[in-house]
């Protein structure tokens, strides 16, 4: 789950560090929403997370203003949580030394909005090309 109260990005990065550690057979991810009269309700109510917007759709958007981690942020780690794991599994299996420089350049640049809005943008275009080819709908010759 993420966007929970008091998440911020260490906490989402622990997590898919978790994930890679443990390596489960299935991942779901789904976004925090605190249901009115519940215990965690309260407690966002209590601390000031609530925003005045509805979710229309409880998967892909959070209702929480959470200082640690913005909308964008919680959108991107939301779509490409199993993106991201198996590519912390791939720099995870690099030499000691190597694989901790490049996780921790990984988190640095990962933390950029701007960067993470691109990402989200470029899989959404790649994502129906990569359909469209390997369902035969262009073929390339010689390959």
């Amino acid at each position: 789950m993420i966007g929970v109260p008091f998440e911020n990005m260490d906490l989402v990065f622990e997590t898919v560090e978790l994930n890679v550690a443990i390596e489960p057979d299935a991942i779901q991810l789904s976004i925090f929403y605190p249901y009115r009269n519940t215990t965690s309700y309260n407690l966002c109510e209590k601390e000031g997370l609530l925003t005045d917007q509805e979710a229309l759709d409880y998967l892909q958007e959070s209702v929480l203003n959470l200082p640690g981690l913005s909308p964008i942020n919680i959108a991107f780690f939301n779509r490409l949580f199993h993106r991201l794991d198996w590519f912390f599994k791939l720099l995870w299996k690099s030499p000691p030394p190597l694989s901790t420089i490049l996780l921790g350049s990984a988190k640095r640049i990962l933390r950029y909005s701007a960067l993470q809005i691109a990402i989200i943008w470029m899989w959404k275009i790649i994502r129906p090309l990569k359909r469209i080819i390997r369902n035969g709908f262009v073929t390339i010759k010689g390959l």
